[in-house]
């Protein structure tokens, strides 16, 4: 059995997202799968002990029962890097063998995650190439589409990884560029030693935000419908013009958050006649007693920030249209695509499964 390897050059590609799917998949298909991400790059605490966040949030949602520290066993600290500064022997490559002996054991395959970017690592010379020798992996570079395919990139992984890196798996392909990937990509793939497993869609509900993480990242007061908070926000509207144009405007976008100054009551009613999922009122203005009874009736949360609205938008633009996985409509939804769009078969194939 040879692990499966996903690496991308990108942050926020849909690696942590095709992980799961692959992982849930492969299960369905009877293996007994584990999962690793050799480093982590996000700490989060759990228990008093720091592990990483793509792999607390991937073991939960896996049901894995695997320690934490197998999983990540190691993270990417300011004191790692300061160690490193200094010379001291860290002996990491060590701790990651033994943590994947420990996953790999007993399992038919284990899908494992690289870095948001190729080059994490490489000063603690635990490079993707590197750690897919140490443990004999073969590696698939996952890359959100962009009309060069990211061919530069590609290629340069390649180099690094040699026969290691056996394909690619598109992600976010637009419906009018299908047919490329499909078609011209998977013979440049083929030309240089490599293969297409799979071209993904674009999707809305993956590069959806909750109502909770809009609220995080403003550090919102939320007023009402907090049992919604956990709703999915597909794109967001500045409401900066008058009522008639902004009503024509925002009935034309299906779940989305309103970011208007906390005085336009005119625009926050007419927010709330169409598909909302949040109202975020800026300016440290709460709203009135009409507008908080209509976002109830409809099941609209209101947020206040205390920011002005561009710098509220400032805020949660970076967040919109990037892939990532956080909520159980969203791992469904991508579980979904890979059946559809990634072949399994040559998948196990190449694991030797």
């Amino acid at each position: 059995m040879a692990p499966l390897y996903l690496t991308s050059t990108q942050a926020l590609s849909g690696k942590s997202a095709i992980c799961i799917a692959l992982c849930l998949q492969f299960k369905a298909q009877g293996l007994n799968v584990g999962y690793m991400k050799p480093l982590g790059t996000v700490p989060v605490e759990v228990g008093g002990r720091l592990t990483d966040e793509d792999a607390l949030f991937v073991s939960r949602t896996l049901q894995i029962d695997d320690p934490l520290d197998s999983i990540s066993p190691v993270l990417l600290t300011p004191d790692v890097y300061d160690a490193v500064l200094k010379g001291m022997p860290l002996g990491l490559e060590d701790e990651i063998k033994q943590a994947y002996d420990r996953i790999a054991a007993n399992r038919d395959l284990v899908i494992m995650e690289a870095t948001g970017t190729i080059s994490g690592g490489y000063s603690l010379n635990l490079s993707a190439s590197r750690i897919a020798d140490m443990v004999g992996a073969k590696a698939i570079h996952v890359l959100a589409y962009r009309p060069d395919l990211a061919t530069d990139n590609l290629m340069m992984v390649k180099s690094m990884l040699g026969d290691r890196l056996v394909g690619a798996i598109v992600n976010s392909v637009p419906p009018d560029a299908v047919e490329r990937v499909k078609v011209t990509y998977a013979k440049f793939l083929s030309r240089n030693g490599m293969r297409l497993f799979g071209a993904l869609p674009v999707d809305k509900i993956l590069s959806a935000v909750s109502v909770r993480e809009l609220v995080d990242v403003l550090d919102g007061e939320i007023l009402c419908c907090r049992e919604r908070e956990g709703d999915l926000v597909e794109s967001f509207q500045v409401g900066a013009m008058n009522v008639d144009s902004a009503l024509r405007y925002m009935m034309r976008v299906p779940n989305k958050a309103v970011i208007v100054g906390g005085d336009r009551a005119d625009i926050q009613l007419a927010a709330l006649q169409t598909s909302t999922k949040a109202l975020v009122l800026t300016g440290n203005l709460y709203p009135d007693s009409i507008i908080l009874s209509r976002a109830t009736e409809v099941g609209v949360p209101v947020i206040v920030a205390r920011m002005e609205t561009m710098a509220a938008v400032k805020l949660v633009e970076p967040m919109m249209g990037r892939i990532r996985v956080s909520h159980p409509r969203q791992v469904a939804r991508m579980l979904d695509l890979v059946d559809h769009g990634v072949d399994l078969q040559a998948l196990r194939q190449v694991a030797g499964v």
